[in-house]
């Protein structure tokens, strides 16, 4: 048996060119990591939410592969028994949010599967439902990110920030933010009226500071 014919039986062969197509479709930042997490989930094996959260992770939503694989996503849950149900009921859709924003604070990842929530019902969800979904997930996985740096930046290493510097940055950044939707004015001036109440110092953590800016900025009122 030489080389390719040993490749091609132990599946070896089909891995790789799997592998290989999917970096060069989805260009991850870091090659070497993304095969071992690929194979290290062809060694343990893998069930349809941690397939479909694999898939979700794989390019940004900004590239051009996000969207196929937001569909392989959303078929890795069909049902073997039955292929015409392809889908994922809302019990399936919590916890593949859940996963997705595992490191959102619990307080803001309760707020967004309360608003996603459909574990009630058994019925499957629309790709148009699962897309928006997701996506919301991502937004704000993204906005968060963005929260944080600006904390860093506001920061002085004492772990806490100046509600001062805070309203001063409110005015420079909404006016340029294009991820998340515009508050009123008057959600501004209730976002800085609830860092007054929670300082008593003039101060606020890193915990109270991106709790109130999500509130400021979610649509989940």
């Amino acid at each position: 048996m030489d080389a390719q014919e040993y490749f091609d039986q132990t599946g070896v062969t089909t891995y790789l060119k799997d592998a290989i197509t999917l970096i060069l479709e989805n260009r991850p930042e870091d090659p070497l990591e993304f095969l071992s997490e690929y194979f290290n989930n062809v060694v343990k094996g893998s069930n349809s939410l941690t397939r479909s959260y694999r898939y979700i992770k794989l390019a940004k939503r900004n590239q051009e592969a996000f969207f196929d694989n937001l569909v392989a996503a959303y078929n890795s849950f069909s049902n073997k028994n039955s292929p015409e149900d392809i889908g994922l009921n809302g019990s399936e859709f919590v916890k593949l949010v859940k996963l997705v924003c595992n490191d959102f604070p619990p307080e803001i990842l309760k707020k967004v599967v309360d608003v996603l929530n459909k574990g009630n019902s058994n019925t499957l969800l629309s790709f148009q439902e699962f897309a928006a979904g997701i996506n919301a997930c991502l937004l704000y996985e993204e906005y968060l990110k963005i929260v944080e740096e600006l904390f860093g930046q506001l920061d002085s290493g004492t772990g806490f920030v100046e509600i001062n510097s805070i309203v001063e940055m409110l005015d420079l950044v909404l006016k340029d933010n294009h991820i998340v939707p515009q508050p009123s004015p008057t959600k501004i001036q209730r976002c800085i009226d609830s860092f007054r109440k929670i300082s008593n110092d003039g101060k606020v953590t890193y915990k109270e500071f991106i709790l109130s800016l999500f509130q400021l900025t979610s649509p989940f009122d």
